[in-house]
């Protein structure tokens, strides 16, 4: 059912200062100077009803026509599609074909909290999804990753060769990576002054869903909305991201629903299931299952490869490309002030040549977007700057299994750590197992999946990167119909972002908490 929300709403229910991440703690008042006449008015009118675990990682913008679309990303809304696709069956229509897409950080959080590798997370969720949610297709977001890192790195270069030689004002700088909503939905109302700095690339989840609702629905000769496209991600905010109306084919959303990874315990609990007892479900064509196996890698001890290797491949990629310059091994990063903030930098002749950062969390991004905005005595000195709103990356996000769902002492700094071991595992074997022998354009959509055999392990002895992928060659071949930055490219896999007016206000004047992090 479609619901039509008034597009004026713009009242920000801001948390306290204190409130750094909401997706933690348990619901409770919420303190923003005296803000009785807000939440009251709210109470009474049953307008929205924020829950603190379904918060923005950004703590802070949430608006009611936001609150009620993050609602609408759960499992309830999940068994809704269900129940009606079973209403338009005994009604001799057709049920909407439901293609499910899986993150590999999802994965890692689900292994790390059964204690299995990643692999085997994906085989039993591809189950569940396909035995007890009625999913026809399921396919990873990896070679979604590789087209959005290329995508931004051909971005990159074009600007950095501009930027030489027209100027600021023809490229500004630095880029600024844009998978992270959490990141796009601050910048957009606390920071609209950086808006033309923000990669326009589409994250991995907006690619999945272009190509889910106009590539497969052509090829499938369905209508658009006849699909129903549902995300599996590490993250809470990739709601919000899927609600956005820039990634709508009319108005139809190209991801209908998002579900996180702690989620994804409601929708075993709910159907009775042991995770030991779970089949492994089958990865090949027959069963209309993709996994891919070409995650690039490039350094085993690399804490920043799991948010999807932004800074990594634009980096090596634009060093070839600018100055002919190979970068071989594993790049070596200046601590700031603290791990979640670090810098890396291509020297030739003397002279730094490109010059990157990592900014994880908001107090890392607060001290990075003060320096762009010249707001300290240090000069903004980045090319290029890889930003994500949790703290350690998309393997912390929000949406994660917490170390309060376990039955263990274990705190979530020790869990995560067994999250990033295991996804650093599966880096690893990715390279070492072909799990599937078809492209994934060629997936059709059967209305029961049957019986499969299991997947074939056998070892594939070349490494393959972004720039060699498969699968990302048979997207721009059939989907795009043309090469990576063109013109086509951009109107499908590139979007824009739009600065959003503060109206907050506590007893009549502009509240600063809004902005204060």
């Amino acid at each position: 059912m479609a619901v039509k929300l008034d597009t004026s709403a713009t009242d920000f229910l801001a948390p306290a200062e204190n409130c750094i991440k909401p997706v933690q703690t348990k619901r409770k008042a919420v303190k923003v100077g005296d803000p009785e006449s807000i939440l009251d008015e709210v109470a009474l009118k049953e307008a929205v009803k924020v829950s603190l675990n379904d918060c923005l990682a950004c703590s802070g913008c949430v608006t009611t026509a936001e609150s009620i679309l993050v609602q609408l990303q759960s499992t309830e809304e999940v068994y809704k599609q269900l129940a009606e696709n079973k209403e338009r069956v005994s009604r001799g229509e057709a049920p909407h074909k439901m293609v499910a897409s899986i993150a590999p950080q999802a994965c890692a959080s689900l292994a790390a909290y059964f204690r299995c590798s990643v692999i085997e997370a994906f085989q039993k969720l591809t189950w569940v999804l396909q035995n007890r949610l009625s999913v026809s297709v399921v396919i990873d977001t990896v070679w979604a990753q590789n087209i959005s890192l290329l995508e931004t790195s051909r971005e990159f270069v074009a600007n950095y060769q501009k930027y030489k030689a027209q100027g600021a004002t023809a490229a500004p700088m630095p880029l600024l990576a844009s998978a992270c909503p959490g990141w796009i939905c601050y910048a957009e109302k606390t920071h609209p002054e950086f808006i033309p700095l923000i990669s326009t690339a589409k994250s991995p989840q907006a690619i999945v869903g272009t190509v889910v609702k106009q590539y497969f629905a052509k090829q499938w000769d369905v209508p658009v909305d006849s699909l129903y496209h549902l995300s599996l991600y590490a993250c809470y905010d990739k709601k919000l991201e899927a609600s956005r109306n820039d990634f709508k084919i009319g108005e139809t959303r190209e991801t209908d629903c998002v579900l996180s990874s702690s989620e994804i315990l409601e929708v075993l609990s709910k159907e009775g299931l042991e995770w030991d007892d779970i089949p492994l479900g089958p990865i090949n064509e027959a069963a209309q299952v993709y996994l891919s196996r070409e995650m690039a890698h490039w350094d085993a001890d690399s804490e920043f490869e799991a948010s999807g290797g932004y800074l990594e491949f634009v980096m090596r990629y634009a060093a070839q490309e600018l100055f002919g310059h190979s970068i071989h091994g594993p790049l070596q990063y200046k601590q700031r002030r603290n791990p979640n903030w670090q810098e890396v930098f291509l020297e030739l002749n003397g002279e730094k040549v490109l010059v990157f950062a990592i900014a994880y969390g908001f107090q890392q991004i607060q001290n990075v977007t003060r320096q762009i905005g010249g707001k300290t005595k240090a000069k903004c000195p980045y090319h290029f700057v890889e930003v994500m709103a949790c703290p350690s990356g998309c393997l912390n996000g929000g949406g994660q299994i917490k170390a309060t769902a376990q039955r263990t002492t274990e705190t979530n700094k020790d869990l995560l750590k067994r999250v990033h071991s295991i996804y650093q595992e599966y880096l690893a074997s990715s390279r070492a197992m072909d799990v599937q022998r078809h492209p994934l354009l060629s997936l059709s959509a059967p209305q029961v999946p049957g019986d499969q055999p299991a997947c074939d392990t056998t070892p594939t002895p070349t490494p393959i990167t972004p720039l060699s992928a498969p699968t990302v060659d048979d997207v721009y071949q059939k989907f795009i119909g043309a090469e990576v930055y063109s013109d086509q490219a951009r109107k499908l896999l590139h979007t824009q972002y739009h600065a959003v007016a503060q109206t907050l206000t506590t007893q009549g004047v502009a509240s600063p908490a809004v902005n204060n992090w």
